[in-house]
Formats: C-alpha cells, structure tokens, sequence
C-alpha cells in the first residue's frame, strides 16, 4: 500500500508540473503572439499626391497618385469631384475606368455640365506601391476650377485590409481658353 500511495503522490506532483509548465509555455506564446500583433498593426501611412499638366487649349490632365509608405496593405476607393464648368474626355485606372454620377448618385456621361464625381473600383494598395488614376478634364468657360479629391478606406465583402483616415485634396486648374474656330493661334 505504501508503494501505490507513493505512486499516487509522485504522479499527481508531475502531472501538477506539467500543468505549471504548459500554462507558463501558453502565457510566453500570448505573450508572443500580442508583441507580433503589435508589430504588424502599424497605422497605414499614406502618400496622396494630384497634379495638373496642361496639354492644350482647355484641356488639362489631372494626375491622382497614392503611395503607401507604410508596412501594412489597405484598401481604398478614389473620388475625384469636378465642378460644372469642366468635364472628362478620358479616365484611367490602375484597372477600371471611373463611374461617374451626379450629386444625387444618378450615373451621367462625365462630359455632362453638371457637379460629378469620378470613383473608381476599390483597390489593394500593398506596401511600398504607388498606384496612378488620372482623368483628361476639358474645360467649357475661361472661369478657374477646383478638383477635388478623396481617398476612402473601403471593406469589400468580408476583405478589409488596415483602415486609415481619408485623404483629401483640392486643386486649383485654370484653363487656356479653347481656340475658337477660324484663328491662328
């Protein structure tokens, strides 16, 4: 009896342990795993640029470009807002053409003389890229324009990368006068 008492006294001190050595090893990989959360939790730093290059008589390209300078993927969705006074010849994106609506979300023609906004598709801006969108603007009077721009961070169905603030930007276009029919300009 003395041995089977033993045996029980010795089995119960190692499995008591084994208990303190898993929980200590379970609390090191918590532990582990939260540090390298930390680490690739880094808030998205974004780069947002927008450019105007005249090509001509009342006609200007306007450049979009996001950098993520950061370490971590996000997903976003652009906007640019053209005013009345101005429409779209042309658009590009990285893969999409732009659908653009008017202020009460109808889809127009983005030559349409109204206030419109050009958003593209979302896309996965990966760490370290710089993605380009761009729109040939035409202008229909001499008045100056702004474009306006907007960044959004978007969720695609369950796809949601690192969320970020928005990103705006407002640039200021003055257009050449188109050349009227007949000069020598």
């Amino acid at each position: 009896m003395v041995t089977i008492a033993r045996f029980q006294k010795s089995t119960r001190a190692f499995s008591l342990a084994i208990a303190v050595v898993m929980g200590v090893w379970g609390l090191m990989a918590c532990s582990a795993s939260n540090d390298i959360k930390r680490e690739d939790s880094s808030p998205p730093q974004l780069k947002l640029g927008m450019q105007a290059k005249e090509i001509g008589p009342g006609r200007t390209d306007i450049v979009l470009t996001v950098t993520n300078v950061g370490l971590v993927d996000v997903l976003l969705a652009p906007t640019l807002t053209l005013p009345a006074n101005a429409g779209s010849d042309r658009d590009y994106g990285p893969t999409t053409r732009a659908n653009t609506v008017d202020g009460e979300g109808r889809e127009i023609a983005s030559t349409t003389r109204v206030i419109k906004a050009m958003t593209w598709v979302p896309e996965r801006l990966r760490a370290g890229v710089t993605l380009t969108w761009g729109v040939a603007l035409r202008c229909y009077d001499r008045q100056p324009i702004t474009v306006g721009a907007l960044v959004k961070s978007v969720q695609v169905g369950g796809v949601r990368e690192a969320p970020f603030d928005e990103l705006s930007r407002n640039l200021p276009v003055s257009c050449r006068p188109p050349v009227s029919a007949g000069s020598l300009r």
